[in-house]
């Protein structure tokens, strides 16, 4: 059993999310010394909630730990992907840039100013994004796979660098056809 503690100030490990084979777990982490062995903890989770879907896990996650969310990150995610791969203004080109960036902050740097391009409701979905990238679970192209049932992710976002020529030569595989999907945000 863990020690109480008086420290006011300590709180309990936040809640966090993990995929498993049956859906998404939400859990909390907590550690026990070991008596037996020096600079040694015992882990355990304490689970929550298990078997939920992936928007449910996150949502639950962000409520256990008091955190308010007023956009929820996968929604972000699908309307900076949904606006690259169907505009062609410098809005689009910006949330591509951070997808790209989430995606390969080495092949693809993102200059901050170029945020400035946005417009409110997109500097928000933005920002959400790259808040929700950290600490990065899973990686952005795995999320959106998740998000719409797909397996092809990394190869869109290669044919999204190649579209607003953040790439010297185009994709060796085929190009992805368009999907319909609609951004989840409100216009």
């Amino acid at each position: 059993m863990l020690k109480q503690t008086s420290d006011k100030t300590h709180k309990p490990s936040p809640y966090a999310f993990m995929e498993e084979s049956n859906g998404w777990r939400v859990f909390r982490e907590t550690y026990r010394a070991d008596p037996e062995k020096a600079n040694s903890y015992f882990v355990s989770w304490d689970i929550h909630s298990e078997g939920l879907s992936a928007y449910d896990a996150i949502t639950r996650c962000a409520e256990l730990n008091g955190e308010h969310m007023p956009m929820h990150p996968l929604d972000a995610l699908l309307h900076l992907f949904v606006l690259a791969t169907t505009q062609s203004h410098s809005g689009a080109e910006v949330c591509a840039r951070v997808l790209l960036g989430l995606y390969n902050g080495y092949r693809f740097p993102l200059d901050l100013t170029e945020l400035r391009r946005l417009d409110k409701r997109n500097h928000a979905a933005c920002m959400t994004a790259i808040s929700f990238d950290t600490p990065c679970v899973m990686e952005v192209q795995r999320w959106l796979e998740t998000i719409t049932g797909r397996t092809d992710m990394g190869q869109r976002f290669e044919w999204l660098a190649w579209r607003f020529k953040l790439v010297d030569e185009q994709p060796e595989s085929p190009r992805p056809e368009a999907l319909a999907l609609v951004s989840p945000l409100k216009s």
